[in-house]
């Protein structure tokens, strides 16, 4: 059957060939569309992630996506088309092959081009419509973060070996990235150090730190004991503070201008 060649009318054949062009341009803008609010949807849990994430471990954060990209193959029927339309013949023989890739439109790259339909299919939409569907984040969601993290932090003081630390260094371009793995917990998580025979307790909201009291230094509160137990009981009754609400408005104000911040680092 492969070596079977037949005349084939040129008009209608260009007729068709414009057909299954239009066809194909039409889901391809679907399959991109539909691409397009999957990659945000992946790159808002990876957002999330990262930003709401209450440990310093990162293990399980994606921190790359891996997606099928929609190819057009717009111009593969755009120069048949023309050779068609510049030829002067009437009639133009076509053999099996080119008959199934001109009529029945199955090209080579059909399977991985219905592939990708399928993958996206129902996907479509605007990144408007997948921001404006994001769960809008609370106080009370906020107030429980914090509790949550809170309690890692205690967790973690009373069952420390249990604890691992991720962190990468170096550039997939030098060939030097890696992923370093300790024990511990993560310095920039730390809800208190010590210093001075002092114990200073801190909590961070989006990028700011929870003000206690009035005046530049009321971002922490100031132990005179730097035992665990002192702290532990510390940490307990801010908990019920915030629980209470007491914070409301400090923890609202900061995630306001995490969000301006984060606007800012989009639009640059």
């Amino acid at each position: 059957m492969m070596d079977l060649e037949m005349d084939f009318n040129t008009k209608l054949l260009i007729k068709k060939l414009k057909s299954n062009k239009k066809k194909h341009i039409k889901e391809f803008k679907e399959a991109i569309a539909g691409f397009k609010v999957t990659y945000q949807e992946e790159l808002d849990k990876m957002r999330d992630y990262i930003i709401n994430t209450l440990t310093p471990s990162l293990d399980k954060c994606p921190m790359a996506i891996y997606l099928q990209i929609p190819q057009s193959h717009e111009k593969d029927y755009d120069t048949v088309i023309e050779m068609l339309e510049y030829s002067s013949s009437e009639q133009v023989v076509l053999n099996a092959d080119q008959f199934k890739e001109y009529v029945l439109d199955q090209w080579g790259w059909s399977g991985q081009h219905h592939a990708s339909n399928t993958l996206y299919a129902g996907k479509g939409g605007s990144i408007g419509d997948v921001v404006k569907a994001r769960k809008e984040v609370t106080t009370e969601d906020r107030r429980n973060r914090i509790i949550d993290k809170i309690d890692d932090w205690v967790n973690y003081n009373e069952n420390k070996g249990d604890y691992q630390y991720s962190y990468t260094t170096g550039t997939h371009k030098a060939g030097t990235y890696k992923q370093v793995n300790v024990q511990g917990w993560g310095r920039r998580h730390r809800l208190s150090v010590t210093n001075g025979g002092k114990r200073y307790i801190s909590i961070s909201v989006g990028k700011g730190l929870l003000k206690f009291e009035k005046g530049e230094k009321g971002t922490a509160i100031i132990l005179p004991d730097v035992s665990w137990e002192a702290e532990k009981e510390a940490l307990e009754y801010l908990k019920g503070c915030i629980g209470d609400g007491d914070f409301d408005s400090a923890i609202d104000k900061l995630a306001k201008e995490a969000g301006k911040h984060l606007a800012a680092y989009r639009s640059g």
